[in-house]
């Protein structure tokens, strides 16, 4: 079976967590099923095709981003080419350029399956003129994926089509997170030596992920706190961080690649996930840490964020935009190390359970079959 997953980008311009997860999927499912992806190459990047992990992906070239989202005028073409190629198409939403194309036809009546990652909530307006053309998309949609319940709220565009909705948690490969060789044990020492009492955050540098939040908290705080990703907010939170004279406390490293991010994870004593407002659907890299036994901070947000790692169980999770909870919370796993690996311990469990990667691409694989009938 040949698939299409389209989004509006992807590795490895963009290592975050749809990208990531539409590449695990992509892996997990062959060879029964073959996925290529279409996505929008950021602005200044040439278009083409490259491959992705053995995952063959096109890229259309964009002229400019408006409201975090690409505006590329040969995607519209591109789109509809591969579609006539597929048995069913994979859209993770929202990505609005995909629903003008969708809304003119290019489907050409094959099957379409909407994974809804997240609403438009940093964009109130946008939300509010884009609606009727998502709920056009969502009404072909065979089935919508869901990470969590938590979704399927009434002020959501697919709130109308939740007899449609199935629930697929992510997933990661404990395993693979879980084991060091004898290289990567050296090299998490190495960083336990430097930095004893290491507090972990990743993610893409942008307003709704909190970073801000953490580096105030930071202040007092005696530990070194490393924030892990790329984005627009690099040179405000690197102004912010010389303000509050945290330069020996705090850094910013950029992205690194995966098998570097699960050195850190290991190193860390705590993994936080400072995210503020309700675009943070899931959180992915906070069962990436639980996977490598890192107890979370996370933070009471109405998604499924505080039920991954829930408080007191495997982790502590504290009002969204509280930097003195945030600071408490942190201090109190760094000052009670026996508890923290308890938390840790609790947290690997659970990644095995209920976060395992097998499960999910086993349980996407069938409603993409499903769908296709």
């Amino acid at each position: 079976m040949r698939l299409l997953a389209t989004f509006k980008s992807f590795l490895p311009e963009n290592p975050g967590g749809i990208a990531t997860a539409i590449s695990t999927f992509a892996s997990g499912l062959v060879p029964q099923i073959r996925t290529r992806v279409l996505v929008c190459a950021p602005p200044g990047r040439e278009p083409g095709e490259i491959e992705i992990r053995g995952t063959p992906v096109r890229r259309t070239r964009s002229l400019a981003y408006i409201a975090s989202n690409p505006i590329s005028p040969g995607y519209f073409s591109a789109f509809a080419d591969e579609c006539s190629n597929s048995d069913v198409i994979a859209l993770h939403a929202p990505f609005p350029q995909a629903d003008v194309a969708i809304a003119c036809g290019a489907l050409d009546g094959r099957p379409l399956i909407v994974h809804w990652h997240a609403d438009l909530v940093s964009y109130p307006r946008a939300a509010r003129l884009l609606t009727p053309l998502m709920q056009s998309t969502l009404t072909r949609a065979r089935a919508i994926i869901v990470s969590g319940a938590s979704q399927i709220h009434p002020y959501s565009p697919i709130h109308s089509f939740k007899n449609k909705c199935e629930i697929v948690p992510f997933g990661v490969d404990p395993n693979a997170l879980s084991h060091l060789d004898a290289d990567e044990t050296m090299h998490v020492q190495a960083l336990r030596s430097r930095m004893p009492k290491l507090v972990v955050a990743c993610g893409r540098l942008v307003p709704y992920k909190g970073f801000d939040v953490l580096i105030e908290a930071a202040r007092g705080l005696d530990a070194h706190v490393v924030i892990i990703g790329a984005g627009p907010l690099h040179n405000a939170l690197t102004t912010q961080i010389v303000v509050r004279g945290l330069q020996k406390r705090v850094r910013l490293i950029g992205a690194v690649p995966d098998a570097d991010l699960k050195l850190w994870l290991h190193a860390a004593n705590v993994f936080v996930l400072p995210s503020v407002t309700a675009a943070e659907t899931f959180g992915i890299v906070q069962i990436e840490a639980m996977a490598c036994g890192t107890p979370v901070v996370n933070t009471a947000l109405p998604t499924s964020v505080p039920s991954i790692a829930r408080h007191e169980r495997e982790g502590l999770t504290v009002p969204p935009s509280d930097t003195a909870a945030l600071h408490s919370a942190i201090r109190a796993l760094l000052d009670n190390p026996t508890r923290a690996v308890e938390l840790g311990m609790a947290g690997a469990k659970r990644v095995r359970s209920h976060y395992d990667s097998h499960q999910t691409i086993n349980a996407i694989g069938t409603i993409y079959r499903t769908a296709v009938g």
